[in-house]
């Protein structure tokens, strides 16, 4: 594969693969990369997102999600399951 240097650099940091050298970021396991995952797969919303990576000294843009320009609402699925517990 060829990709340019910043995108491998994002791609080792949602996969918590970054080098060994000292850096201003914790490593909670593999917190980034199933965080990204539920955020793609709408199981969180960004403001979760955000959290949870902030957690690791991360935020968004660091690993190629950009913010959405409207806020999120739960789907109408979402508030049923909700409404289910």
């Amino acid at each position: 594969m060829q990709l340019d240097k910043n995108h491998l650099k994002m791609w080792k940091k949602r996969l918590g693969l970054e080098s060994l050298e000292r850096t201003n970021t914790i490593s909670l396991d593999r917190l980034v990369e199933y965080t990204v995952r539920a955020y793609e797969q709408h199981r969180i919303t960004f403001e979760r997102l955000e959290y949870l990576l902030s957690l690791s000294g991360l935020q968004a843009g660091q690993v190629g999600i950009k913010s959405p320009e409207q806020p999120q609402l739960p789907s109408n699925e979402e508030l049923s399951s909700l409404m289910e517990i």
